[in-house]
């Protein structure tokens, strides 16, 4: 099956699993508005970026790994993508935060320890029950895909096509092998089985090998395949959540699923409701980054208090709203002043693609010279 340069319908699953992780966060958050029945499950947009992640970005190295410079263009593009506004967020919260407000400084650097960690994306690996400052809550995922960009590209260089459709799927095993074991005392040491990236392949080593599988198949296989794929292994996994909640299998099968959904997009000329996600997956990184602090701070208690005090419900609603439009808002200000800027230098580091290159919530765009970087 011949891949276009460009998939709109990928930028439409993108805006999909951001819509859903921030109706996760908004159900903790606006809890008047009684939103846990239907965001319960919004957490694993995560993993719907795993799999378009790892699906991008092993199609982007495999059509460069023959090219001058394989290395220094991909990582130098990666670091336009995603380093300008993850460091701003930085800053805002380790350096302008304590300033404006000083009370905050105990909170954050207790919540962010260690607070270098962060500096080098390995904030992920010293998660633990408190949990983050709410400006860096999601910043974890971006962490495991900066881990998996040290080691992928190596690996796709030296191996062979066949190889690596092997170790895409043992890297799921791997993930299946580690949870297993902090459960049940085996051969690997108990790892936090959300962020530690050793436990959280499964959709990164699915999407890899569906950009390795996909263009030598069939068109109609890969959507029946796909069909298959979703329809069978999202129920198991709800199931395997109700029955047996944290069974080692459960992320498997959600990278199954949506890797068939994936399968499924591909093969669709047209997505439902395909131009509003489709803008908020161009928009989808900054979005993911600020949507928790702006929910937070508007669903805070002094703020319901301020609207309709005997109305909570109302209150809540119309500061959802509120909410959504401002993390709009600050996106699309940000792709379009900030983010952009640093993704027009990245034709300085040219690589052909066959599709561009992307993470969970970083677009790679390729329609006009501005937005061709994405991530």
């Amino acid at each position: 099956m011949r891949l276009p340069k460009h998939i709109p319908q990928l930028d439409v699953l993108r805006g999909v699993a951001v819509l859903a992780v921030m109706l996760y966060h908004a159900g903790d958050i606006f809890r008047p508005l009684h939103l846990r029945p239907i965001s319960a499950n919004g957490y694993l947009g995560v993993d719907l970026f795993f799999v378009l992640s790892g699906f991008l970005i092993t199609d982007v190295l495999l059509n460069t790994k023959d090219r001058p410079n394989y290395f220094w263009n991909f990582y130098a593009r990666r670091a336009l993508r995603i380093w300008p506004l993850y460091y701003l967020l930085l800053v805002f919260t380790f350096a302008i935060l304590p300033i404006v407000y000083p009370s905050f400084t105990g909170p954050i650097f207790r919540l962010s320890h260690p607070w270098q960690s962060y500096l080098f994306f390995a904030q992920n690996l010293f998660a633990n029950a408190q949990g983050a400052f709410v400006t860096l809550r999601v910043t974890w995922s971006l962490a495991v895909e900066e881990q998996f960009y040290l080691v992928w590209p190596v690996i796709v260089w030296l191996a062979p096509r066949r190889t690596l459709k092997l170790l895409s799927i043992a890297a799921l095993a791997f993930s299946v092998a580690v949870r297993w074991s902090g459960q049940n005392g085996g051969l690997f040491p108990p790892v936090n089985p959300y962020t530690n990236p050793l436990a959280r392949l499964d959709g990164l080593g699915l999407g890899a090998f569906l950009a390795l599988w996909i263009p030598d198949a069939q068109e109609r296989v890969v959507r029946v395949a796909g069909a298959a794929s979703f329809v069978t292994a999202l129920p198991a996994a709800l199931i395997v959540a109700r029955l047996r909640p944290g069974h080692c299998s459960f992320y498997a099968l959600i990278a199954a699923a949506f890797a068939g959904l994936l399968c499924v997009a591909v093969t669709t000329p047209t997505l439902p409701g395909s131009g509003f996600l489709k803008f908020t997956g161009k928009i989808s990184y900054c979005l993911y980054l600020v949507h928790v602090p702006v929910f937070t701070l508007l669903g805070s208690a002094l703020f319901s208090r301020t609207v309709f005090p005997s109305a909570p419900a109302l209150s809540a609603s119309l500061l959802f709203a509120a909410s959504v439009a401002l993390c709009y808002g600050l996106a699309a200000a940000s792709w379009r002043f900030y983010e952009s800027k640093f993704l027009s230098l990245k034709s300085r580091f040219e690589s052909v693609r066959t599709i561009p290159a992307a993470q969970p919530l970083v677009p790679e765009w390729s329609e006009t010279p501005a937005s061709e970087s994405g991530m």
